[in-house]
């Protein structure tokens, strides 16, 4: 069996009474798969091409947002 080709990761930034948690993430540009325990398909590299980001104060309000890095460090915010 193969790797799939892509890899969605979701990440909960809100606890149990549906509030933001406000600290930051900063995701790596490469994510590798495979390392240590979890080894289903070998090692595995997937590039980050999007995160989905939530824009609001807290679960019942706000919107997403996209944003894409760019291949000089940037990143280009879709709203």
């Amino acid at each position: 069996e193969e790797a799939p080709a892509i890899l969605p990761i979701a990440v909960s930034r809100f606890n149990e009474e549906y509030e933001k948690i406000r600290t930051n993430v900063d995701p790596n540009q490469e994510i590798q798969v495979g390392a240590g325990h979890y080894n289903l398909f070998g090692n595995v590299r997937y590039k980050l091409r999007a995160v989905v980001h939530h824009v609001g104060k807290d679960a019942s309000s706000g919107h997403y947002k996209i944003s894409r890095p760019n291949n000089d460090g940037t990143w280009t915010v879709v709203d």
